[in-house]
């Protein structure tokens, strides 16, 4: 049912703000100085044979590995002194001159090719933690709608929707009881065929107690209309159950 896109949207955010702030890291650094800035607490996400990409007190960076010096390249994890050297100097070709050309002609070549993936310095879009937060409160104001949402179709149903209904996965019960389903339909959510059949089921069964008609149902299932047609479920006027049952019309009895 439509909460359990919400869980996976929570889910999905938590998700992108772990690896933003919590990449893991293979070197840290204090300081790592290239040719035209400075970083402070470095931390290396990932190497490739051109580019370092770190983490820093002030954002993210992807640093050419020919911004870095010898020493700073070792620091990385080019334990191969030659290497580092070749690395260093491929964008100065006098003094790569004097290094055995001949010997680093392979590796330099292979540098020069893979060059222009990524500027010097280029900096990848940085999410700050008041963005983070205000996401995480978002998706937290969006839940809590959810089930607003939710205890008004159940109570125009004519049932109480009672704490459940604010709760994660167990605010399942109380919409089975609002479309006079059986909560050991709860199980079939676990199987994924059954749990599609289950929610088809519930579009119809929760439109019918509503007092609507098919076409609110349709529009439950599908994924562009579904939440316009949960929001028209909770807030429209209509007859629930109690009043959709017409009652037996009553005669009085014929004078004797």
């Amino acid at each position: 049912m439509t909460n359990f896109l919400t869980v996976h949207l929570c889910a999905s955010l938590l998700a992108l703000g772990l690896f933003v702030t919590q990449a893991p890291a293979a070197e840290v650094l204090p300081v790592l100085q290239t040719k035209t800035e400075t970083y402070q607490n470095v931390t290396v996400i990932s190497r490739t044979a051109t580019h370092v990409f770190v983490k820093h007190s002030r954002g993210v960076a992807n640093i050419k590995l020919t911004a870095l010096d010898v020493p700073t390249l070792t620091a990385l994890g080019f334990r191969n002194t030659d290497e580092a050297v070749v690395l260093a100097n491929a964008s100065n070709p006098a003094a790569a001159a004097g290094n055995s050309p001949s010997r680093f002609a392979g590796l330099t070549d292979s540098l020069n090719n893979l060059k222009g993936g990524f500027a010097s310095g280029t900096r990848v879009p940085q999410i700050s933690q008041t963005v983070l937060w205000a996401i995480l409160g978002g998706v937290i104001l969006a839940y809590f709608f959810f089930c607003y949402c939710a205890s008004l179709i159940v109570k125009k149903t004519g049932n109480e929707p009672g704490l459940l209904i604010w709760l994660p996965v167990l605010q399942t019960f109380p919409m089975l009881r609002a479309a006079s389903m059986s909560g050991w339909w709860f199980l079939a959510l676990f199987v994924p065929v059954l749990s599609l059949v289950m929610q088809i089921i519930w579009c119809f069964k929760i439109s019918q107690a509503r007092g609507k008609g098919i076409l609110t149902a349709i529009m439950l299932i599908l994924p562009l209309t579904n939440l316009f047609a949960f929001l028209y479920l909770a807030f429209s006027d209509g007859a629930g159950r109690a009043d959709a049952d017409p009652k037996p019309m009553q005669t009085e009895p014929l004078p004797a």
